[in-house]
């Protein structure tokens, strides 16, 4: 399947790992097939990964105009060999109004309610025409209710990386600054 594609790219040169705590700023991975598997346009961002004991997790988020942008978005990720590995390779929510109607779904791909929290998130902060999804491999050990803070990190992390949401500067937090 021939496409072209803009990656976020984990090298500062060819052949130089892209050190952890690396200022540098993300690149949008813009996907845009060839095939047309793919809506036109759609640039995924793509958060760093979230580790917690072994089970890895990864947020992406778009900007969608129409819900029938979702399913193509959906089984491109899943034709990336990497992604179709996890355990739970898209777990996803999104919002999309067109005209005067709000679509909305999800899909918590056996990651019992996960889809759910997505989407409550995603009202919660009031955001429209976007998808979420985010992807967790396991790590061999069960989370718990852990699992669920850890997709919604990745999910608020993806929504704030794509400007979805504005980020909260740490100095205006109320309560946290010198008296």
């Amino acid at each position: 399947m021939p496409y072209a594609r803009t990656m976020r790219t984990m090298h500062h040169q060819p052949g130089i790992f892209h050190p952890r705590r690396c200022t540098c700023q993300p690149v949008l991975r813009t996907y845009a097939t060839s095939s047309g598997s793919l809506p036109e346009g759609i640039q995924l961002v793509v958060t760093d990964r979230i580790v917690h004991r072994k089970s890895v997790f990864v947020g992406r988020a778009c900007r969608i105009t129409d819900p029938s942008q979702v399913p193509p978005v959906i089984a491109f990720l899943r034709s990336e060999r990497r992604i179709a590995k996890a355990s739970h390779p898209t777990i996803y929510a999104y919002r999309c109004q067109v005209g005067s109607v709000l679509h909305h779904g999800n899909d918590d791909d056996g990651e019992h309610d996960a889809g759910g929290r997505i989407a409550g998130l995603l009202q919660i902060l009031d955001v429209n025409n976007v998808l979420v999804i985010v992807t967790r491999y396991f790590g061999g050990t069960l989370l718990g209710a852990d699992r669920f803070k850890l997709i919604s990190q990745a999910a608020r992390e993806a929504l704030k990386l794509g400007g979805f949401i504005e980020k909260i500067d740490e100095s205006t937090k109320s309560g946290k600054g010198k008296k």
